[in-house]
């Protein structure tokens, strides 16, 4: 892009967009009111940022290539925003990659956020730096498909660095594990020498290839540690499936994976917490579990989750939920809010008729003695697990 495109345009109140190896698009989005003063941690701001099926100005159909994608106005530069990135009857497959726009290294960053195939609809969560032109490249690699980015909010500067994604594992190859192995079963990664400090969270994107079609389930924890009773990817079919983990690397920078299956691991390092940021992570934890919930059933509409204090202590904003859907009875989405406010047109989660599918969010907590999330099912109903992985307070908690 040239110096005038990468404007930020907040006086103009519009950005644009551009497909590379397609028609060009453009989206336009009214610049937001600038913020009096920068909030601590984590700041709530939902918004439907792509939807290639209905863009204004132009015929929709599914995108491949670049996508430059604007964040809105009101998300500082220096700040990691959160995004959710969705593709919606693929013609084929595929991956898509999430990084900060204006990078000098030509070349794709070598990592995923998110795998498709044909007919498959399939959602994931990114965290990516703002540039100074306020624009995500956002890459679809392989097969056309519909492409749908949701910004779901933004850790402010000094909360969560988030660099050029880089891929620091892989058991195809055995780069991070110290060896190549497919097999079920432990094993350790061994984080790269870097700015991160052991005992502050990392942000991992991992994505687990099974080598056969059956269906599992991958832990993650800090190396060494006892193994929690919680999953942090779920996968069936023989289908590659990816999500991110704020995990906690122990004192010697390892962080441990267990999966249930045969499959390769790939983890790409998307970000990491400094040491006097507010966010705060833990060895996965369940809070909810609709299975075993008095009255079990599948839910549909919105339901409030209160927090249990210890994992979300006073001076808590916002917490890090795995939420997971299971035996849905059809197709739908989840929507993740601060308790008791208006559900916005964004989506964290998409689920598919009888399958596990999961996905790690960042949403506020609403103001109080309790923190307290909504959780809106729409579509089919759904058994609603919830995982937490850590929180954010406004002050540094260590």
């Amino acid at each position: 892009m040239t110096s005038s495109n990468q404007a930020r345009a907040k006086t103009l109140g519009f950005r644009s967009l551009v497909v590379l190896g397609g028609a060009a698009l453009a989206v336009t989005a009214l610049a937001l009111p600038s913020k009096a003063a920068t909030p601590p941690g984590f700041v709530s701001d939902q918004h439907r940022l792509l939807d290639s099926r209905s863009t204004p100005g132009t015929a929709p159909g599914p995108v491949q290539g670049l996508v430059q994608v604007p964040v809105t106005s009101d998300v500082p530069v220096g700040a990691t925003v959160e995004l959710t990135v969705t593709t919606i009857n693929s013609t084929g497959s595929g991956y898509v990659v999430a990084y900060p726009d204006g990078d000098a290294n030509p070349a794709l960053p070598g990592t995923d956020d998110l795998n498709y195939s044909a007919g498959r609809s399939v959602s994931s969560t990114a965290v990516v730096g703002v540039p100074t032109d306020g624009v995500v490249d956002v890459y679809v690699k392989g097969a056309a498909t519909q492409l749908v980015v949701d910004q779901q909010g933004y850790f402010v500067a000094g909360e969560l660095t988030a660099p050029r994604p880089v891929r620091i594992g892989s058991t195809s190859s055995g780069a991070g594990f110290g060896k190549v192995s497919s097999a079920a079963g432990p094993r350790t990664l061994q984080l790269p020498t870097g700015d991160y400090a052991a005992g502050r969270p990392v942000a991992l994107n991992v994505t687990v290839a099974p080598t056969t079609t059956a269906g599992g389930s991958l832990k993650t924890f800090p190396g060494g540690a006892a193994e929690p009773i919680t999953s942090t990817v779920y996968f069936g079919g023989g289908l590659p499936s990816s999500n991110l983990v704020f995990a906690v690397p122990n004192a010697q920078g390892q962080v441990g994976f267990d999966v249930s299956q045969p499959a390769n691991i790939s983890v790409d390092l998307e970000g990491y917490a400094p040491t006097d940021s507010t966010l705060t992570g833990f060895t996965p934890t369940r809070v909810v579990d609709t299975r075993t919930a008095p009255g079990a059933r599948p839910i549909t509409g919105t339901h409030t989750l209160t927090v249990p204090t210890r994992y979300a202590p006073a001076g808590t904003t916002a917490v890090v939920l795995d939420l997971i859907s299971t035996s849905p009875t059809g197709n739908g989405s989840i929507v993740a809010t601060a308790g008791g406010t208006a559900v916005p047109p964004t989506v964290a989660l998409l689920f598919t008729t009888g399958q596990t599918n999961n996905q790690t969010v960042v949403v506020p907590v609403s103001p109080g003695k309790s923190a307290t999330v909504s959780l809106t099912v729409a579509g089919a109903s759904t058994q609603v697990v919830v995982d937490t992985e850590g929180y954010v307070t406004t002050t540094p908690t260590d």
